[in-house]
């Protein structure tokens, strides 16, 4: 029987189609690719091998003994052979359509249209089994009859998906990668050969599913093989990233440029102004120049802390220090500071805040102040004219209260194509419209990073040239029942800064080290005011020296100095002999700002730390706080 099979010549090339598409079948069961594109590749690679085996069972069939039921059988093979060889066709249409990126209306009227073709012809063919519209086999002897609508039919289905694949390729040759678009074409040339030359030959030799065999093989080899299709997956990525850094490379070039300016700017101010304090003996001018310096100190403090909080984030070291506090003091502090700015710029300052929310909050409240600030900020800077406005809003649900603050202004607003890109780093916007406005473009950076770290969020609405409105959204979670409005009953109205002010400690001695005599000028001197006994000191080991003759109440120790640090100092001061000084707090002076590094400090032994630069209100809190209230005296008003 076998024999007799392979004897058959016209199935030659059938059996060894046949062949690779087993071949083939078994390489995709082993390889488990995922998408429609390669759902639609094993849906060809399934109408190939179903086209091919029954063409062979048609050929066997026409060679058997006559018999109605053999007819019959013959009849419906014949039929099925037609339907799955137009549906090479048609599978290759439908696997050539996922490649296209562009023109998607043209591919869905295109599907559509073969879709419904496809099966009106696979619907006439099941008649032609009964009637030969198309072709049969009529007559005992076995042979085959055109019928009146084989040319038109017959090949004119496939002919037609043949077209769309053509048109599908050529109006995509500039998307479509150079690999791709040859093989599809190559494909599409020997699947066409195979129709033709099979209709040459008489159908002596099975052309059309072996030509449908070669081309899904060089689509598999070609485009479909995992390693090409990672090595083009890959190679889209690096261009991506290529794109990505070019960008990145290009703002920040732009950033450094920026901060050039931004730090220079200030710079120039203080060392400016202090020359001008040296040639002038006026002591308004002097005032005048000071309060300049330390304001231009500030903007510049201002633009350190956003690179280095920037910087903090994207390694991933900021951490959130959550603490108890009061919304209402918060916001009572923010509002001072924004009404003062605001009004500066010649702006109506006007707040909104729903006093019944819950007030007694648990947080990190110094990101919460910074993110509205920075928000704040950019109302302020980018409203010319008109008012700034914030709104305090809060809903509760359990033990978390979500704050709801948002900030509006009048000011020029942001185009809408610009808004998806507002919270990346590095960028500013209307460049050549907003030079002379001063900041980082990392504002709105750190708040998108800071919300990210809270699970809070941001919305943004804006009209090009009218103004923006930017609300955030944070959970913090709720310790108490008091209102804003409760608290404001209970509410002190003495300030840390004036209680401050009405204190002094002239019995208390104090040792402040730093190798730096600037800074230790500048400490010296904001300790003044507190009329304590101040000694100096430039080393590790002029302090151990001096802890060993005098007994201080405070210690400020600078961490970072040459020879001994400030760590190396306070671990031999425990081990010191004669040391007087070895239950004296000792406070960290470091310019290491950076989040939980009062936690650092504390393991390491040290009392309590303050950043540079020293904020005088700080210093003051952390001096009476820590030494002993014997030596604290109240200045009495007049004195």
């Amino acid at each position: 029987m076998l024999d007799t099979i392979i004897n058959i010549p016209k199935i030659h090339f059938g059996l060894a189609g046949l062949t690779f598409d087993i071949l083939l079948v078994s390489f995709l069961i082993l390889k488990q690719h995922k998408g429609m594109r390669f759902k639609q590749f094993s849906f060809l690679l399934f109408i190939i091998t179903a086209a091919t085996f029954l063409e062979i069972l048609r050929r066997i069939m026409s060679m058997a003994p006559y018999s109605p039921r053999t007819l019959f059988m013959l009849n419906v093979f014949h039929s099925f052979v037609y339907i799955t060889s137009s549906g090479m066709a048609y599978g290759y249409y439908l696997y050539m359509s996922r490649f296209v990126e562009t023109k998607e209306r043209l591919i869905r009227i295109l599907t559509i249209f073969n879709t419904i073709v496809y099966i009106s012809y696979a619907i006439m063919m099941i008649v032609n089994i009964y009637t030969g519209i198309i072709s049969w086999y009529p007559n005992p002897d076995m042979q085959w009859v055109p019928g009146p609508f084989y040319k038109t039919l017959g090949y004119g289905c496939p002919l037609l998906f043949i077209m769309t694949n053509l048109i599908i390729l050529f109006t995509n040759i500039k998307t479509l990668p150079r690999r791709v678009f040859f093989t599809l074409l190559l494909t599409v040339i020997i699947s066409s050969l195979g129709i033709i030359l099979q209709s040459a030959a008489n159908g002596s030799i099975m052309l059309t599913t072996f030509s449908g065999t070669i081309g899904v093989y060089l689509c598999y080899f070609a485009v479909e093989n995992y390693d090409y299709d990672n090595l083009l997956s890959m190679t889209k990525e690096l261009e991506l990233a290529k794109i990505r850094a070019q960008e990145s490379s290009l703002a920040k070039s732009s950033f450094l440029a920026n901060m050039s300016h931004e730090i220079r700017t200030p710079m120039n101010a203080v060392l400016g102004l202090d020359e001008m304090i040296l040639n002038t003996d006026d002591p308004v001018k002097i005032k005048e120049y000071a309060e300049n310096i330390q304001t231009s100190g500030r903007s510049l403090l201002a633009i350190i802390n956003d690179i280095l909080d920037f910087s903090r984030i994207e390694s991933g070291k900021m951490e959130l220090v959550e603490t108890d506090y009061h919304l209402t003091k918060m916001l009572d502090d923010m509002n001072l500071q924004f009404r003062i700015k605001a009004e500066k710029q010649g702006l109506e300052y006007k707040t909104d805040i729903n006093e019944n929310i819950c007030e007694q909050l648990h947080g990190d409240d110094v990101r919460v102040r910074q993110i509205i600030t920075n928000i704040m900020n950019n109302a302020i800077k980018y409203t010319k004219s008109g008012y700034v406005k914030i709104i305090v809003k809060g809903t509760t649900q359990g033990d978390i209260l979500t704050l709801h603050v948002t900030v509006e202004d009048s000011g020029i607003g942001i185009k809408e194509e610009n808004i998806p890109h507002l919270f990346q780093s590095f960028e500013r916007f209307d460049e050549m419209k907003n030079h002379t406005i001063e900041g980082t473009g990392l504002g709105l950076a750190i708040v998108k990073r800071l919300l990210d770290l809270m699970n809070g969020s941001v919305e943004v609405k804006s009209v090009y040239g009218q103004g923006s409105s930017f609300t955030i959204h944070i959970p913090q979670h709720i310790t108490g029942p008091m209102t804003i409005t409760d608290y404001r009953q209970s509410l002190k109205t003495t300030s840390n800064e004036s209680i401050n002010l009405t204190l002094s400690a002239p019995e208390a001695e104090v040792l402040i080290v730093d190798d730096n005599r600037m800074n230790l000028m500048v400490a010296k001197g904001l300790m003044e005011r507190t009329k304590a006994k101040v000694t100096t000191a430039t080393s590790g080991l002029e302090c151990l020296d001096l802890m060993t003759k005098t007994r201080y109440d405070i210690i400020f120790l600078d961490h970072m100095m040459p020879d001994l640090d400030g760590i190396g100092t306070l671990k031999r001061s425990q081990i010191l002999h004669g040391n007087l000084n070895r239950f004296t707090p000792i406070i960290a002076l470091t310019a290491n700002a950076m989040s939980g590094m009062r936690e650092e400090y504390l393991k390491l032994g040290f009392t309590d730390y303050i950043s540079k630069p020293i904020e005088s209100d700080r210093l003051y809190d952390l001096f009476y706080n820590t030494i002993s209230k014997e030596k604290i005296v109240k200045i009495e008003p007049g004195e």
